[in-house]
């Protein structure tokens, strides 16, 4: 291991944690800390499924329902079982709740500019090149491959986005159903292999 780089990694670890304010049960100056605040505005005004949430975040089922329940308790949300298929539980926000995620929107508005108000213009600038390389490199470091089944849910759709790119590229189109069946069955074992990648909240982004 490079231990000069996990010493200047850990001290950026430090130091942002530092400046966010994740290091108290009030973020943001809410009643509330950093996990319950994140979920409420990941839940957000579409709301979400609880094993999307759960999954995004790698939660075990045990936190994420201790999360949840307290923001229950706040009024803040609401779980209900999914009109679609009883087994699943959805999260939405309460009227409360809406009004709490446009204030976490603001307060979190003024937290970003706290980082860039004392600086000059061109410091402000180069702030915001190095966090957008930061975050850029972060979420490559966050990618996992997995070997695929390519009909399964996640393959389907790396592949509909795929074809979906081609026929923008392509002048005259790309048709996707001759080339589906073909793609299945050469990219399925024993024949090939196909990898799906996501990154660390469980998306799918690419496959290959």
């Amino acid at each position: 291991m490079d231990q000069a780089a996990i010493a200047v990694t850990r001290a950026f670890n430090r130091t942002a944690a530092e400046r966010i304010g994740v290091l108290t049960d009030q973020f943001l100056g809410r009643a509330r800390p950093l996990g319950e605040t994140r979920a409420l505005w990941e839940i957000g005004p579409d709301g979400l499924e609880v094993r999307a949430l759960r999954a995004r975040f790698g939660l075990d089922s045990g936190y994420a329902s201790r999360v949840l329940r307290a923001l229950e308790r706040q009024g803040l949300v609401a779980v209900t079982a999914s009109p679609d298929d009883g087994r699943v539980r959805c999260a939405h926000l309460t009227e409360a709740g809406l009004a709490e995620y446009a204030e976490v929107n603001r307060r979190s508005d003024a937290v970003a500019w706290s980082f860039l108000e004392p600086l000059n213009e061109r410091q402000r600038a180069r702030l915001v090149v190095a966090m957008t390389e930061a975050e850029r490199l972060l979420r490559a470091s966050m990618i996992v491959l997995a070997i695929e089944d390519p009909a399964t849910q996640d393959a389907q759709l790396c592949l509909t986005q795929y074809f979906a790119e081609l026929d923008t590229r392509c002048e005259t189109g790309f048709e996707a159903a001759p080339s589906l069946g073909a793609a299945l069955h050469d990219l399925a074992a024993p024949a090939g292999m196909f990898l799906v990648a996501r990154c660390a909240e469980s998306r799918s982004v690419a496959a290959g």
